[in-house]
Formats: C-alpha cells, sequence, structure tokens
C-alpha cells in the first residue's frame, strides 16, 4: 500500500535491494494442500493481473512452500512411472534370483498388498497426495521385498530336496516365520516414530508406512504361502 511507505519512509528499504531494481514480499499462512496452494496463487494472479502489475514488473514466486509445492507437483506427474519402474526391476531381480517366471509372478502378489492398503487408508483417512504419501509406493515396495525374497528362497531349497510344495511352504514358514515377524514388528514401529511430528507430510508418511510393513507381514505369512500352494496345486 502506497500510503503505509509514505506515512513510513523508513519503512521501504526493508522491502527494496540498495540498487532498488527487486523488492521482495514475505506472506506468513498455514500449511496448506496443493489445491489450496494453487487456488491462493490463482487469487494473487488475478490481483496482479486487475492492476497491471505484469505489463511493468516481473513477479517470481520464491521461498520453500512453493518449492515444496512444485515438487510435489512433480512427484504426481511421475507417480505412476516410478512405481511402475520399481515394479519392474524388483520383478526382473526375482527372475535372475529364481529363474521362473511364475515363481516371480507369484513373489510379487504379497507385496501389492501394502499398497492396496496404503491406498484404503488414503481414501479411509482423506489424505491428500504430498511429498510423505507420494512416495510411499516406491519405497515400501522396495522395503517389503526382502522377506518375500527369504520366504521363496527357503521355500525352493527345501522343494528341491523333497519335491513336495506343501512341505516345503510348512518348512520354509518355520525357518523364515520368526524372522519375519520380528523384522516387520522393528522396521514397523519405528516408522510410528514419525506420526509425532507436526509436519504434516512426515505425518502421514510414517502412518502408512508403518501400515505397510505391518500389511507386508500379513502377505509373507498368509498370502505368499496360499498363493504357492494354490499355484502349484497339481491335484
Amino acid at each position: 500500500n502506497k500510503r503505509i511507505f509514505e506515512k513510513n519512509p523508513d519503512l521501504l528499504p526493508a522491502f527494496l535491494q540498495p540498487e532498488r531494481g527487486f523488492a521482495r514480499l514475505s506472506l506468513q499462512m498455514k500449511t496448506v494442500g496443493n489445491d489450496e496452494f494453487n487456488q491462493i496463487r490463482d487469487e494473487v494472479q488475478k490481483i496482479f493481473t486487475k492492476y497491471n502489475l505484469y505489463e511493468e514488473y516481473t513477479i517470481v514466486e520464491t521461498g520453500q512452500f512453493p518449492l515444496i509445492m512444485h515438487i510435489q507437483d512433480y512427484l504426481v506427474s511421475t507417480l505412476l512411472e516410478s512405481f511402475c519402474l520399481s515394479f519392474a526391476i524388483i520383478s526382473f531381480c526375482f527372475f535372475i534370483l529364481f529363474r521362473n517366471v511364475k515363481l516371480s509372478l507369484i513373489a510379487m502378489l504379497p507385496n501389492l498388498f501394502p499398497l492396496f492398503m496404503c491406498l484404503i487408508a488414503l481414501r479411509s483417512f482423506n489424505y491428500s497426495f504430498d511429498v510423505g504419501t507420494i512416495m510411499i509406493a516406491s519405497i515400501i515396495l522396495g522395503i517389503v521385498v526382502d522377506a518375500t525374497a527369504h520366504f521363496i528362497y527357503r521355500y525352493r531349497v527345501v522343494l528341491n530336496k523333497t519335491g513336495n510344495v506343501q512341505e516345503a511352504v510348512v518348512q520354509a514358514m518355520n525357518i523364515t516365520g520368526n524372522p519375519i515377524l520380528i523384522s516387520g514388528f522393528i522396521l514397523g514401529t519405528g516408522f510410528l516414530v514419525f506420526i509425532f511430528s507436526g509436519f504434516l507430510p512426515i505425518h502421514h508418511f510414517g502412518v502408512l508406512a508403518s501400515l505397510a510393513i505391518f500389511s507386508g507381514m500379513v502377505g509373507d505369512l498368509i498370502l505368499l504361502p496360499a498363493a504357492l500352494l494354490f499355484f502349484n496345486n497339481k491335484g
């Protein structure tokens, strides 16, 4: 407001560089989602357009919050691409490890279950796509596959010795069950620490990461043995 600077001439240098080529205005606002931020930005642009400020000045958004919003837009646009790439790389690694296409595809089934649970949580808790929730799919997919690889490796060792699918599943469960439960509990409770964060993206990430890891245990100890028995049933 021009009148404010006329009454307080010493205030103007706080906003202008010595050469008076650039002015900086800092605005404080609460943390909002991407949609709300875009609405605020559109309203500001309408005001600049109304007073023809774009004809005489160049206006640039700066600061941490607009940067986070731009990064978030980029992450959303590449979400499907990053997930598909992670899925393809992990499937290929399973194929290299097991040398069996069918077994590699079976191994990916329990690892999709945690992602399905995260999508349900996003819908149930009304979480928006932010920096914390966008990356959860690719990150969790890389974490929960460890227990799956451990289970199937032990399953194949026993299967090669006995040739009995059911016995191989039972022995793999007996050998790997406790390690999967212990490691999953440690990782899941470790990510729960983030729920105490006051920064919402970190809070949401902690909730979804813990849910995904606990769901991964269910997938490896229930869905994976069931899938191995179902797809290898010859009777």
